[in-house]
């Protein structure tokens, strides 16, 4: 059961990403920087197979992150508690 702990330490990065709707937030919250953020929710991609976030650059600072259509069929919204797994919130936020 080599990796267990570190999957599971990868679906709280993506909760708390899910729920603050932002990089930055959620590294403050996890008390990890930023890419460090980052590199957990790409190596989740990775596994997955699928983006779990839409990034869209924005003016001046950070993005806009939406959850994807993905993020709601793979089950991972039931997960954070969620029930918008279509992508439908957005809010700013630093990746």
């Amino acid at each position: 059961m080599r990796g267990v702990g570190l999957e599971n330490f990868r679906l709280r990065v993506f909760r708390a990403v899910a729920e603050e709707m932002s990089f930055r937030k959620a590294a403050e919250v996890l008390h990890l920087s930023q890419p460090a953020v980052s590199q957990h929710i790409r190596a989740l991609e990775e596994e997955a197979g699928v983006r779990l976030f839409d990034r869209a650059r924005g003016e001046g600072h950070g993005s806009q992150i939406s959850l994807t259509e993905a993020a709601g069929s793979a089950g991972v919204c039931e997960y954070c508690g969620r029930d918008d797994g279509g992508g439908a919130a957005s809010a700013g936020g630093v990746e």
